[in-house]
């Protein structure tokens, strides 16, 4: 697709209740080059499959059963060595909600009703941060892109 940027293949956890929304983000990521998804419904779904099968990258939407993006991502920053990045989606951002999400240490947010154009660029961003260490054990994502230039 016209656009698309070229993304790494990475694990990305896709925490929505929404089958609809988690297909979006799913088809969209895989237009870039993702290829493998783990997907939960709700919030403590979110967190034990994030500890079971260790994402490079979180997408979870605030607004989840039970337990919300926002308190999944408080949870796992709790957990020691936890550095995947988190990105939370969602319908209503408010002050409120970002003052929030940056405590909890949500790397970005991306407004729903998702496009393919700011969903890329808001993982396009995470990516070329560096936050993303793909090699695990490796150099640093960032680390690499610096050597390259």
């Amino acid at each position: 697709m016209i656009g698309a940027p070229k993304l790494p293949d990475m694990l990305v956890l896709v925490a929505e209740s929404s089958e609809f929304t988690r297909r979006i983000v799913r088809d969209t990521l895989r237009i870039a080059g993702v290829k493998r998804f783990v997907d939960a419904t709700d919030g403590p779904s979110a967190i034990k499959l994030t500890l079971r099968s260790n994402p490079d990258l979180l997408i979870v939407s605030d607004d989840l059963l039970h337990v919300s993006g926002v308190e999944v991502a408080r949870a796992l920053r709790r957990v020691p060595n936890f550095q995947a990045p988190i990105l939370l989606m969602t319908g209503q951002p408010s002050p409120e909600l970002i003052d929030n999400a940056l405590d909890v240490g949500i790397r970005d947010m991306v407004s729903k009703p998702l496009t393919h154009s700011a969903l890329w660029g808001r993982v396009e961003t995470i990516v070329k941060s560096g936050r993303i260490d793909l090699g695990r054990g490796e150099a640093p994502l960032m680390k690499e892109l610096l050597r390259r230039r």
